[in-house]
């Protein structure tokens, strides 16, 4: 399948307002839920994370029992397409920045997040993924998803700097079917450390 025409978005992406709009008590509230729900009784409580931390893909620490704890990356979108009929509605960056040929976080694989949490604050659903199983599989596949379901290049900006990322627009539903065929539906929720009785199914965006 040839490789369609990238469409750009004219409005500006302003990554200080993306970053208040995502550390606000509703998206820690949301965050929570989605991991209480995911975990059960494992999941004890989330940590906003260090600026330092937060550039390399952590935005909170999750804390388990047992002394376990995990990295949390947050995906905010203020509006939700999906009631609207429109379900192409998780953005997986390709690159961050095209004229310097950075890559995007769905690429990075020198991201520190375990786990990833879409959320749409407009009508409070919530998905959260395998965020090192996500990059893996996106890292390989970045190219023939180009082709499949288009990219669209949106312009940046952050304290006076600007510049051209892009994205590609994929349904929840397909990105979730591909990671469960990945991995073979079950997971270990918190890694290589749970016993192989403690599975969760994939979750569903809720």
């Amino acid at each position: 399948m040839g490789r369609r025409v990238r469409k750009a978005l004219t409005l500006i992406h302003d990554f200080d307002t993306k970053l208040a709009e995502s550390d606000n008590d509703r998206v820690r509230a949301l965050v929570h839920k989605a991991l209480h729900e995911r975990f059960g009784n494992d999941y004890l409580a989330i940590h906003k994370a260090a600026l330092d931390n937060d550039r390399h893909g952590a935005d909170y620490f999750a804390e388990f029992r047992h002394g376990l704890s995990r990295l949390i990356e947050v995906k905010v979108r203020v509006q939700d397409w999906l009631p609207r009929g429109q379900d192409a509605d998780l953005a997986l960056e390709t690159w961050a920045d095209l004229d310097k040929h950075t890559v995007g976080w769905t690429r990075d694989m020198a991201k520190l997040s375990d786990y990833v949490v879409f959320l749409w604050l407009e009508s409070g659903r919530s998905l959260l993924l395998d965020a090192r199983l996500l990059r893996a599989w996106f890292s390989e596949t970045w190219q023939t998803l180009r082709g499949k379901y288009g990219a669209r290049i949106i312009p940046s900006k952050r304290r006076g700097r600007e510049w051209r990322s892009e994205a590609l627009y994929i349904p929840h539903a397909d990105v979730v079917a591909q990671l469960a065929r990945r991995q073979g539906y079950v997971q270990k929720p918190l890694g290589s450390r749970q016993s192989g009785s403690e599975r969760h199914h994939w979750p569903r965006a809720t």
